[in-house]
């Protein structure tokens, strides 16, 4: 009875994408037609085709599971994006993560400076987008995701644009360095710059168009 019921509600999701226009397909059978597409566009030569196989696919896949292309939704993408964040460099030498799938390193915490660079991450993002777009340009996906890797991505630059804060130590190094006990500043600016940011926290060039 209960195979009944979801069989049918399956039929039912499955008509409604039909109404629409959409194709809804195993997200595999979806890779392999958007890797079939894409090679026409590739150098002979190209090694997109393997970084997709090896690399950007299994992330994605171990993130959505083995969904429909229908069954996409953000919250997907957002579980794509953070297995990105915690992906381990050189996993096939790393002992400790060589032997883990990624639905294991879902589960697991990476640290820091174990994890793959932020350039080897937009690797990822850039890549998986191109097939996502290409999901919803050819109708087998119901609503644009791609928003939530950019909210991703947005997010990851503003954390790379943080800058550690002074400690007290260091701001006892700089204002009561001989310059400001004995004011020998070589111009106005050199006095007041730091002064205006340790009070007002401003940027910069912020400070500087004072």
């Amino acid at each position: 009875e209960l195979k009944s019921l979801l069989a049918n509600q399956a039929a039912n999701r499955t008509k409604a994408s039909d109404d629409r226009g959409i194709e809804s397909i195993p997200i595999d059978e979806a890779f392999e037609r958007f890797l079939t597409e894409q090679k026409q566009h590739w150098k002979k030569n190209s090694t997109q085709e393997n970084s997709y196989r090896m690399s950007y696919y299994p992330v994605f896949k171990a993130a959505t599971d083995k969904l429909l292309t229908t069954d996409i939704t953000k919250r997907h993408i957002g579980t794509f994006a953070t297995l990105v964040e915690n992906l381990p460099r050189n996993r096939s030498k790393h002992g400790k993560y060589r032997e883990k799938s990624y639905e294991e390193l879902m589960k697991l915490y990476v640290p820091k400076e174990d994890r793959i660079n932020s350039t080897t991450k937009s690797k990822y993002h850039s890549q998986i987008r191109i097939f996502l777009d290409w999901l919803k340009k050819r109708d087998y996906i119901l609503h644009d995701v791609t928003d939530a890797l950019e909210q991703n991505r947005k997010a990851e630059k503003r954390a790379n644009d943080r800058r550690d804060a002074f400690s007290l130590e260091d701001l006892s190094k700089i204002f009561n360095s001989k310059e400001y006990k004995q004011g020998l500043h070589k111009k106005a600016s050199h006095f007041w710059v730091p002064l205006i940011g340790l009070f007002s926290g401003a940027r910069l060039n912020e400070i500087c168009q004072l």
